[in-house]
């Protein structure tokens, strides 16, 4: 599903883009997001994206509320992948191969064996038959394993600057729980892994009573008014006993990503950048 849903989302905007559909900084305000929602997710490093695929029955249709934690999208991380292999194979080859190499090889070497399923190890191998670019340490490390993807490096092959922010969309105190209203009151339903609120003890199912002493019928904006390093006690209401719950918050961990070109790209980035544009270059 990482291939099949995964490159296919990827294609789904590099085609409307390719198809004036989406200007250029369109599109790569949905790269940012895709590496974003990817990266800020904590079960990114947790399961690898070939394990999202075939645990997709299970999991993805299947959600708990330890999902965010545990699991990574093959849909967003597929394409994010995708993205980057692209790139890579471009600068490798010096612009001769990209991914449109191996999607074609896949499609004439199956459209004619119906019969055949199509396996992970069939797809590694394409790509070094398609595109002369052996890829293997990218498949051991980033769809079978969760080692983080350097995209600023391979981004940074088209002549695009990745200007990452820690924490840039919101400056409150990180607590890294989601709640939401019920009834009369705010009930956790989310906790982060490795946050302020995951490491205090605070559980999904968990009824907020009182925040800092203060009611909590408008949570919201007493959470608003939480600052990084503030203490936050929570009185929590948990299968009919109550609890505190103390806390430091934290700045918010998440990244945020701006891409922008760079004014004087090398002659090798630009020609990378053109043909993952789509854009005809001529090759030496």
């Amino acid at each position: 599903l990482w291939l099949f849903e995964g490159f296919t989302s990827y294609y789904d905007d590099l085609v409307l883009m390719r198809g004036d559909i989406y200007s250029e900084s369109e599109y790569y305000n949905i790269v940012e997001s895709n590496i974003e929602r990817t990266v800020n997710q904590p079960g990114n490093t947790i399961q690898p994206v070939a394990e999202a695929s075939f645990d997709a029955w299970i999991k993805f249709y299947r959600p708990n509320e330890n999902r965010h934690n545990s699991t990574v999208s093959y849909y967003t991380k597929g394409s994010v992948i995708a993205n980057m292999m692209d790139l890579i194979i471009i600068h490798e080859t010096k612009g001769k191969r990209s991914l449109d190499d191996v999607m074609k090889l896949l499609y004439e070497k199956y459209q004619h064996e119906p019969d055949f399923g199509i396996t992970e190890e069939n797809v590694q191998q394409l790509f070094l038959s398609a595109t002369g670019v052996n890829m293997d340490w990218f498949f051991r490390d980033h769809i079978y394993g969760t080692e983080p993807i350097a995209y600023e490096k391979y981004l940074a092959y088209a002549g695009i600057e990745a200007m990452r922010t820690d924490g840039h969309r919101r400056q409150h105190g990180f607590t890294g729980a989601r709640f939401e209203k019920k009834r009369n009151s705010y009930e956790v339903t989310r906790v982060d892994r490795n946050s302020p609120a995951w490491r205090a003890g605070l559980n999904v199912g968990d009824e907020v009573q009182e925040l800092n002493g203060e009611p909590a019928d408008d949570l919201p904006a007493l959470l608003d008014n939480l600052m990084p390093g503030d203490e936050a006690a929570f009185i929590v209401e948990r299968m009919g006993q109550q609890y505190i719950i103390e806390m430091t918050t934290t700045k918010d961990p998440a990244i945020s990503l701006e891409l922008q070109p760079l004014e004087k790209p090398s002659a090798a980035q630009k020609k990378v950048h053109d043909l993952w544009m789509g854009r005809k270059v001529v090759i030496d």
